[in-house]
């Protein structure tokens, strides 16, 4: 069986439904905008649909007919899979998919081309894939995967829209539980309902976890100025280091301190204004700090 099947995707029930009617009744749109946050499911739904427009089985996708495993191979010559390149897509890689869009599928019945992180898009882009979906070859279909809606409408009013929901804790705790992940109560709680975000966080969770401990109880005891160089160094240098660290810190604050959750949303927008990662991380000390201190 694949791993791009429906089935096996946790949640979305309501996006997978949209796409099986649409495969059943055999109406199937030029473009379809994926919209959800990272993590929760887009790209493994948008490969599954991609196998099943193309599956050679009665039940699709099947998993095993030869498109399906070089579709699930990432070797089908007939399913294109872009990202930005650095932040954000350039014109010349939308270029690239009108130049493939217009030779017709080497060996599949459908030409698909999935745009993951399409809210990275320059305007000049997303105007030049506009004439694309404006005209699209009857024998292709594009999948913009993106983080939100905020496209252009032009290019929103042309696409069939596939929200996708954050998971309930509950369900990406079970799911952490069943792969033999002890820390999975804290990391689905910090996981936002991302299955994807859980999965990275467990790989890096006793790193942060231990960072932050330690943190907060140097802040709780007033000994901020003991944190000691690692922690900065880590903070300063990573930055998925710094976007754990900071929702770790949030959900130790969650249901105590509003004047906390506060500081570190502060922290959080200091460091999206370019402020420099070890200033931040001593400021959000100080305010932990003081806020610990007018509440004893």
């Amino acid at each position: 069986m694949s791993i791009y099947s429906f089935q096996q995707l946790i949640g979305q029930e309501r996006a997978k439904t949209i796409l099986r009617h649409s495969l059943e009744r055999g109406r199937i749109s030029h473009a379809y905008l994926f919209v959800g946050p990272s993590g929760t499911g887009k790209r493994t739904l948008a490969l599954a649909f991609a196998a099943a427009l193309n599956c050679l089985a009665d039940q699709r996708p099947c998993g095993s007919c030869r498109n399906c495993r070089r579709i699930d191979e990432g070797n089908h010559p007939d399913v294109t899979v872009l990202e930005p390149e650095g932040r954000s897509f350039k014109i010349d890689q939308i270029r690239q998919v009108q130049q493939l869009i217009s030779l017709k599928p080497y060996e599949a019945r459908s030409k698909i081309f999935i745009l993951d992180g399409a809210e990275a898009l320059t305007e000049q882009a997303a105007n030049s894939l506009l004439k694309t979906l404006e005209e699209p070859p009857p024998y292709s279909v594009l999948i913009l995967l993106a983080d939100d809606s905020a496209l252009l409408p032009t290019i929103t009013s042309r696409c069939t829209l596939v929200h996708f929901q954050p998971l309930p804790q509950e369900t990406v705790e079970e799911y952490l539980r069943q792969r033999g992940i002890v820390e999975a109560a804290e990391i689905a709680a910090a996981s936002g309902g991302s299955i994807g975000k859980a999965l990275h966080l467990a790989e890096i969770w006793p790193e942060v976890s231990e960072a932050v401990q330690t943190f907060l109880e140097l802040v709780r005891s007033d000994q901020a100025w003991k944190i000691n160089a690692g922690i900065y160094s880590r903070f300063k240098e990573n930055q998925e280091f710094r976007r754990y660290f900071l929702e770790l810190c949030e959900q130790k604050y969650k249901t105590t301190s509003v004047s906390a959750l506060t500081a570190i949303h502060a922290a959080r927008e200091m460091l999206k204004a370019n402020v420099g990662p070890d200033a931040v991380l001593r400021s959000l000390a100080i305010r932990l700090a003081g806020d610990q201190r007018s509440a004893n």
